[in-house]
């Protein structure tokens, strides 16, 4: 009996979790320091990052445009393991879209 309550309670979990995230409500960590105004975030309920910059106070979708400009001006863009996977796969994609792999420096 128990752990089907516990399974249910879970599944309860992760549709709330969903539903927050579908509607913005992101439980975002700091996933790099980019520079003073601006770091690379991602939330770990759905592993969908961003870029957010301080000084205006904007959170975009981070995507191949913010690796490249970041990377030409020197900085080393550093991903986690468990970013841009989908929240129950067991392999991580390696870029917010298909045919991307971040450069290795």
């Amino acid at each position: 009996m128990k752990t089907r309550f516990a399974a249910f309670a879970g599944t309860v979990r992760r549709l709330v979790g969903f539903f927050k995230c579908l509607t913005g409500h992101h439980a975002f960590e700091v996933t790099q320091a980019l520079s003073p105004q601006s770091c690379r975030i991602a939330c770990r309920r759905c592993n969908r990052v961003f870029a957010m910059n301080e000084d205006v106070r904007v959170v975009v979708p981070w995507d191949r445009e913010f690796h490249r400009m970041y990377e030409s001006h020197g900085v080393k863009i550093r991903y986690k393991d468990w970013e841009f996977r989908k929240p129950n796969a067991s392999v991580s994609i390696s870029g917010g879209e298909p045919g991307y792999a971040p450069r290795e420096c």
